[in-house]
């Protein structure tokens, strides 16, 4: 049930992706979207709470990081230290992702170009979907 669920949805989103690249997306100069009155710090902090709220980053550190302790080392610093090695090192992946996607808004926002990357987000969605329906 899951399963078809999931590639339902898939597929859903496809379309609708398909859709807007087919009926045109709007100008450059026209918002898709509210803008956002909290600034660049409430987006950081609404960013970190939902991190926050997710446990599945601390499961996965306390069940996968404690077979590369060294066998005689503390258990909890040393998967401690691991964990905050992981943090700073995906806050500097993405730190620079959104620094990339940042200086390349401008071109993103052409519509000939935010057309095609919905026609191809809407194919790669609906194979997706479609992949998902049929693979037992």
């Amino acid at each position: 049930m899951l399963r078809v669920a999931g590639a339902v949805v898939l597929i859903v989103l496809g379309l609708r992706a398909w859709h807007a690249a087919w009926r045109g997306v709007p100008k450059a100069d026209e918002p898709t979207h509210p803008a956002s009155r909290a600034g660049w710090w409430g987006s950081f902090t609404e960013g970190l709470l939902v991190m926050l709220a997710n446990p599945k980053a601390a499961v996965f550190m306390v069940v996968f990081y404690p077979q590369f302790v060294p066998p005689g080392r503390p258990l909890f610093t040393t998967t401690a230290v691991l964990a905050v090695l992981q943090v700073a090192l995906e806050c500097v992946l993405y730190l620079s992702v959104a620094t990339v996607v940042a200086r390349a808004g401008a071109w993103l926002r052409k519509p000939r170009i935010r057309r095609r990357l919905e026609a191809v987000t809407g194919t790669v969605l609906i194979g997706s979907g479609m992949r998902v329906a049929i693979i037992q």
